[in-house]
C-alpha cells in the first residue's frame, strides 16, 4: 500500500542542518565508551598493527582480530564496509573525539559470537543487496546507541532464526534510533525490529519511527520480549504479536511505550499463523491515531491495561524531534530523558559513500573448511517440513551423518593437539561414532554429544598448557537421553564451534612458535 510521508521532505530541509550538528557532535556514548584496544580507520592498513598510529582499514580486519573483552574503534566520521562477526565478547564502536563512525553494508553477528557489542555506531545497509542489513544469531548482543538505517531497502534489526541459523537469547537493543527501513512501497514483508525466534529480548528507550511495514514484529518464535520505554511511530504498524507454523510469540511484555500514526493498520495488533500466543499483554503505553485504530483484539492472543489512547504532544514530530511537551498525557512514557537519543544527519542529502574495498577472508577459516563445518551450521540445510515443525523437527539420517563426521574429525584434531602439546591422548572416538548410522536415534545422538563435549574439554586444557592460562574447563552435562531433535542437534553444533575456534586458537600459537 502506497504511503504518504507528510512534512518529510520539508523535515529533510528545515531540520538537515540542526539535526546534522547534533549527531555530529561527540556522542555522551563515546565518552563513556571503554578504552579501545585495536583501531582501523579508511587511510590504514590491514598489515598494520592495528593500533591508533597504525590502524587496520577494514571494520573486518578489526573485528577478527579482537579476542573477548577487547574494543575495536573505528575511526571518527569515516565510513567503513560491512563486517560478520564470529568471535565472542567483543566491541566495536566509533573512536571518542568525533563524530560517529559509519558501517554501510551489512553487519551479521553469527551464532557463534556470544557477548558482542556495537554502540555508538552509524549502521547503514543500504547500498547491499541483503534482505535483512543487521543480523544476529549471537547470544546477549547489545546494540547501544546507534543509527540504524538502510534508506528504505531491507529489513533492519533481525534477531535470531527459525531457519537454522540459530536461536538469539538475552539480546539488548537500547538507546537507537532505527528509522527508514523497509522497501517502499510497502510490501507488508519489512521490518525496523524483527524478533524472530528469540528468548528475553529487550528492546528499550528506543526511537523507532518512518519504517515502511512493522515497527517491532514479534514473529514467529518471540518470547519473554520486553519491550518499554520507545517511541514507536509512523510505521505502517505499531507492535504486532505473531506465529507461524510450530512457533509461536509468548510471554512478551510491552509497556509504558508511545505507539503513534501507524500508516497502514493499528498501533498494536496480532496475527496468528500458527498457535496463539499466551500471556501476551500490552500494558500503561500510549497509543495514538493509528490508520485503522489504535488497537486490534479480533485475533486474541494479547490483553490490553491501562494504556492512555491521547496526543502525546511531541516537540517537534516533523523535525523527529520526539521529547513531549509540556502539558502532555504521556509524560513518563517513551524513552527516558537521559536515555533519549540525538537526532542523526539526514541521509536523504548524504550522497551514498563509496563502501570500503571488501575485505579478505581471515586465514583462520580454513580449518572449518577442512573439518567441513560451515559458519551457520555443521549439518545440512533445513528441509520444507523442518522448517515447518521448528526446533522440534526430527533431524534426517543426511543431516545426523554430516554431523557426525563433523564431530569425529574435531575429535581427531583435538587428539592430534593433545599429542603435540601434551605429549599423550586422553580418549577414544565413542564406538557408535565409529560406524555408519542406519537411522536417527537418541543413542546415535548422544554419542555425538559426547564426543563434541569431551573434545570441548580437552582442547580447554591443551590450550590452557599452551598459554599458561586458566580458561575455564565447561562443565557440561550430558543427559542420559538426548531427543532426535533439530534443535538438540543444534547444541551439538553450538559446543564444536566453541572447540573449533579454541583449536584454531592452539594451532595460531604452535605456528608461531615453529
Amino acid at each position: 500500500m502506497l504511503r504518504a510521508r507528510p512534512l518529510r521532505a520539508l523535515a529533510a530541509t528545515v531540520a538537515a542542518t540542526a539535526a546534522a550538528l547534533v549527531a555530529l557532535a561527540p556522542a555522551d556514548q563515546a565518552a563513556a565508551a571503554p578504552a579501545c584496544t585495536k583501531f582501523a580507520a579508511s587511510a590504514g592498513s590491514d598489515s598494520a598493527a592495528g593500533t591508533q598510529s597504525a590502524p587496520y582499514r577494514t571494520v573486518q580486519k578489526l573485528a577478527d582480530s579482537l579476542g573477548a573483552g577487547q574494543v575495536g574503534c573505528l575511526a571518527a566520521g569515516e565510513t567503513f564496509g560491512g563486517v560478520k562477526i564470529t568471535r565472542d565478547g567483543i566491541t566495536l564502536t566509533s573512536a571518542p573525539g568525533g563524530a560517529k563512525a559509519t558501517v554501510r553494508g551489512s553487519l551479521w553477528v553469527t551464532d557463534a559470537a556470544d557477548d558482542v557489542t556495537i554502540e555508538n555506531l552509524v549502521l547503514d545497509g543500504s547500498g547491499t543487496s541483503a534482505r535483512v542489513s543487521f543480523d544476529t544469531q549471537g547470544d546477549r548482543t547489545r546494540f547501544l546507541g546507534n543509527d540504524i538505517t538502510n534508506r528504505n531497502t531491507a529489513i533492519c534489526l533481525h534477531v535470531g532464526s527459525n531457519i537454522g541459523s540459530g536461536i538469539a537469547y538475552d539480546v539488548v537493543i537500547d538507546g537507537n534510533r532505527i528509522f527508514d527501513c523497509g522497501r517502499m512501497p510497502a510490501t507488508g514483508f519489512d521490518h525496523g525490529i524483527y524478533v524472530n525466534h528469540a528468548y528475553d529480548t529487550r528492546i528499550t528507550n528506543n526511537l523507532i519511527y518512518d519504517n515502511a511495514d512493522y515497527g517491532v514484529h514479534l514473529y514467529p518464535g518471540a518470547n519473554r520480549t520486553y519491550v518499554a520505554n520507545n517511541v514507536i511511530d509512523g510505521n505502517g504498524r505499531g507492535i504486532t504479536f505473531s506465529s507461524e507454523g510450530s512457533l509461536t510469540s509468548s510471554d512478551n511484555v510491552a509497556e509504558n511505550n508511545i505507539i503513534s500514526n501507524s500508516l497502514q493498520t493499528t498501533n498494536v495488533e496480532s496475527w496468528w499463523g500458527g498457535p496463539v500466543g499466551r500471556n501476551n499483554v500490552a500494558r500503561a503505553n500510549c497509543l495514538w491515531n493509528g490508520r485503522k485504530g489504535n488497537y486490534s483484539l479480533s485475533n486474541g492472543g494479547f490483553t490490553l491495561s491501562g494504556n492512555i489512547e491521547k496526543d502525546p504532544l511531541f516537540a517537534n514530530r516533523g523535525a523527529k524531534d520526539f521529547s513531549l511537551r509540556a502539558g502532555s498525557p504521556c509524560v513518563g512514557k517513551g524513552p527516558q530523558a537521559s536515555a533519549a537519543p540525538a537526532p542523526p544527519p539526514s541521509f536523504r542529502e548524504l550522497p551514498p559513500a563509496a563502501p570500503s574495498p571488501a575485505p579478505a577472508a581471515p586465514k583462520e577459516r580454513s580449518l572449518q573448511r577442512d573439518m567441513g563445518l560451515g559458519d551457520r551450521a555443521m549439518s545440512q540445510p533445513l528441509t520444507p517440513k523442518q522448517r515447518q515443525v521448528g526446533a522440534l523437527a526430527r533431524p534426517t539420517l543426511r543431516q545426523l551423518t554430516v554431523n557426525r563426521r563433523a564431530v569425529v574429525r574435531l575429535s581427531v584434531k583435538v587428539r592430534q593437539l593433545e599429542r603435540r602439546v601434551l605429549r599423550r591422548s586422553s580418549t577414544r572416538i565413542p564406538a557408535a561414532l565409529r560406524t555408519p548410522a542406519r537411522r536417527v536415534t537418541p543413542a546415535q545422538m548422544r554419542a555425538a554429544r559426547i564426543a563434541a563435549v569431551s573434545s570441548l574439554r580437552r582442547v580447554t586444557v591443551v590450550l590452557n598448557a599452551l598459554r599458561a592460562s586458566d580458561l575455564r574447563v565447561p562443565a557440561v552435562r550430558v543427559p542420559r537421553r538426548v531427543r532426535p531433535t533439530v534443535a538438540q542437534m543444534r547444541v551439538t553444533e553450538k559446543l564444536a564451534r566453541v572447540t573449533l575456534r579454541r583449536a584454531e586458537l592452539a594451532d595460531r600459537i604452535l605456528a608461531r612458535r615453529a
